[in-house]
């Protein structure tokens, strides 16, 4: 295969941009983050508007103000790739109009030409040119997204996001400020969440196109990165994952892909409050290793217990009586949105007695203050609050048909 056949023309593809954006507009200044997208029409069912949804909806004004989303339709038929563009267009007007949203299309003509002269990992030739083309594609998106921000995220068109990602993904960026980084992660998966800086998309093209014809995009990503010799000491991935992959069909007919990032819970906590001092236990069942403690700390983890019968208790006792401002807690997650509290009430206490059992505290006198609904309490007035708290308790009042996954309870208090 010629070299010049096995080129992107950036001459070219500059001089089509007219052409090749369908819908919004470049923001007037660079963003501090872009997330590419590219998608393509599939038989059995198509994700990208619920992927923009979810993208959109867990951001916040501020933040989509700095984010720009580009997404590039690379259908080969141009009439198929229009409509859905239009379709798209129609349905996330504000964000078209608002800039945070940019529609784009691969031309045809811009792809290289290339003969495939060998099969590797003994695909078909009809898988090889479907991969292949899909490097391409991942190509076009670095190209279209070089200049719009200081950092790249990619995605893919069947993913939901975590709430509050972007400013996730700021802290753990921040926290790596110093550190010669390459490429963050925020999925289990190869590509999906991959973070990297702007000024790098230009080595990384050049990269896939040239071995576009060798393997999927995903391992030349992996290879590329390990080409420039990251440090093995720097933590690059984050736990839990900010982005879950729901597309169960494949672009590529006949291909499932049934594949989870284990680690995403589908939330982040509402308040970051340093909780105070306190041991938590419950007459609950609790799942695997999902200790009660987990949603107490600052650290996106969660407890997950059996379903609850009349009676049972989750209770936090705190080390030492402390005046309260607000208590928060939260259940369920996007991965298991039934499992969530339905009938139960918060109560607390002013001073813990002593152990019933090893699962179930004894306080002086509980207080009911509020009753769970839509699975969450947030408390911040109660006559309560006038005196000192040390123990507060979720006692279940109707026996729940599924689990309970609580994610977060956070505590503002004085602690001086």
């Amino acid at each position: 295969m010629e070299n010049s056949s096995n080129k992107i023309n950036a001459f070219s593809v500059t001089a089509h941009m007219e052409t090749i954006r369908l819908y919004g507009k470049t923001p007037p200044s660079r963003t501090c983050f872009s997330i590419g997208i590219p998608t393509t029409a599939r038989k059995k069912e198509n994700y990208l508007h619920r992927t923009l949804q979810s993208v959109i909806e867990s951001m916040s004004k501020s933040e989509r103000s700095n984010v720009t989303i580009l997404v590039l339709f690379v259908d080969r038929d141009a009439e198929v790739r229009q409509q859905r563009a239009k379709e798209t267009a129609l349905k996330f007007a504000n964000s078209i109009d608002s800039g945070l949203l940019q529609l784009y299309q691969v031309l045809p003509e811009l792809y290289p030409r290339g003969n495939i002269t060998r099969r590797t990992f003994n695909d078909s030739v009809n898988r090889i040119q479907w991969r292949s083309k899909q490097v391409l594609d991942f190509a076009f998106l670095l190209i279209y997204s070089r200049n719009l921000s200081d950092y790249f995220l990619i995605l893919e068109d069947d993913v939901i996001t975590s709430p509050q990602f972007v400013m996730n993904i700021q802290k753990f960026v921040e926290e790596r400020r110093h550190e010669d980084w390459v490429s963050l992660t925020f999925s289990s998966f190869f590509i999906i969440g991959r973070l990297f800086r702007n000024r790098d998309l230009d080595k990384l093209k050049d990269f896939l196109v040239l071995f576009h014809l060798e393997k999927p995009v995903d391992l030349l990503i992996l290879q590329f990165l390990d080409l420039l010799v990251p440090s093995k000491a720097i933590v690059t991935r984050r736990v839990p994952g900010l982005f879950q992959h729901i597309g169960v069909f494949s672009s590529l007919d006949g291909k499932v892909q049934k594949a989870k990032d284990r680690s995403f819970t589908g939330y982040s906590r509402v308040y970051h409050f340093q909780n105070p001092a306190a041991d938590l236990v419950t007459t609950l069942g609790v799942y695997k290793k999902h200790y009660p403690e987990l949603c107490y700390d600052d650290s996106n983890r969660f407890f997950w217990g059996s379903s609850p019968k009349r009676n049972d208790t989750f209770d936090i006792i705190l080390h030492r009586p402390a005046k309260v401002r607000r208590i928060f807690v939260n259940s369920g997650s996007a991965s298991h949105r039934d499992d969530v509290i339905k009938h139960a009430q918060l109560l607390v206490a002013s001073r813990f007695l002593k152990m019933t059992t090893d699962r179930k505290a004894e306080c002086d006198k509980f207080l009911p203050i509020a009753i769970f609904e839509k699975g969450k309490v947030n408390v911040s007035s109660s006559e309560a609050f006038k005196t000192e708290i040390q123990c507060l308790r979720i006692e279940f009042i109707k026996r729940h048909s599924n689990w309970v996954l609580i994610n977060e309870v956070s505590i503002d208090s004085d602690q001086s």
